[in-house]
């Protein structure tokens, strides 16, 4: 700020996959509308200049239950984990779930590969206690996100965090299993064969499914940039020519482009940019640019 910065840009910073360290990238998250809490302060990281994350994953998760051993109560909490809601529950039921059953609910009994199923339920109840350790850590990572935008704009930065939301889920994470009817399955996001990829790509990222999208009024859209902006004074969209067309490539067969609601779309960050404070909105022009 005091060199005249206007923000701060980082990384997504979209819940991940503690179970698996090697599943580390930004832009394949679990869930976008909760937080990745390998970013918060906890233990000793790597000492050189780069990121060990086979090791400093685990060495932090096991810090943070230390801190949580050590956490007794606090009435922030309670009153922050109400107001999230259902949806904070079942996201913290996922994330039990897969520290005990593995990462991918697509790897789990079949009684538990649904947050609605009779399984899944009955694991709530037994599960209880380490569902309060991930809010906490949801709570944690909330509250320090939050610090950090304020210090940015207290030290004279305008619009603060400049945050990045990532152009698809992973198709077996937390996000697809507590809102499996806004996506397509069978299909990944991807990109057509070009002078960068002669064979296509395939980012094995779960697309949003529009007719879905539309019949819900948007509502998946709208609260995966609310979630964002809470925190952020700019955000910019990866590949937002996806408002436009989508490229799906099937399993073992070509892509095709699939349209999107554009103007709806649009409209949606619109509001939630407005919503927000007048946020700003920034769309990654990278992909193929159709017509108009």
């Amino acid at each position: 700020g005091g060199q005249g910065a206007a923000f701060l840009g980082l990384n997504p910073v979209h819940a991940g996959f503690p179970t698996r360290p090697d599943l580390f990238s930004p832009y394949t998250p679990s869930h976008r509308r909760r937080l990745n809490v390998i970013h918060l302060a906890a233990g000793a990281g790597s000492p050189g200049p780069l990121v060990d994350y086979a090791r400093d994953i685990p060495a932090r998760m096991a810090a943070l239950r230390d801190e949580y051993g050590a956490f007794a109560a606090d009435p922030a909490f309670d009153a922050w984990q109400a107001g999230q809601g259902e949806s904070l529950q079942c996201f913290a039921l996922h994330q039990a779930l897969a520290d005990r059953h593995g990462a991918f609910w697509s790897d789990w009994p079949s009684g538990l590969s649904a947050p609605d199923l009779p399984g899944a339920r009955s694991a709530r109840r037994e599960l209880a206690g380490e569902m309060r350790f991930h809010a906490w850590l949801q709570w944690r990572a909330e509250t320090a996100l939050a610090r950090a935008g304020r210090a940015a704009r207290d030290a004279g930065m305008r619009h603060g965090l400049y945050l990045d939301l990532a152009v698809g889920t992973h198709p077996h994470g937390a996000e697809t299993w507590e809102d499996r009817e806004s996506f397509a399955f069978g299909a990944s996001l991807g990109a057509p064969p070009d002078a960068f990829g002669p064979e296509g790509q395939n980012w094995n990222l779960a697309p949003f499914n529009p007719l879905r999208l539309r019949a819900s009024a948007y509502a998946p859209l709208a609260e995966t940039l609310r979630r964002q902006l809470q925190f952020a004074g700019v955000l910019r969209i990866d590949h937002i020519l996806g408002f436009e067309r989508a490229y799906w490539v099937p399993g073992g067969a070509p892509g095709a482009y699939v349209k999107m609601p554009t103007e709806a779309m649009l409209a949606v960050t619109r509001i939630e940019a407005a919503r927000a404070g007048n946020a700003v909105i920034v769309g990654e022009d990278l992909g193929n640019i159709p017509g108009g």
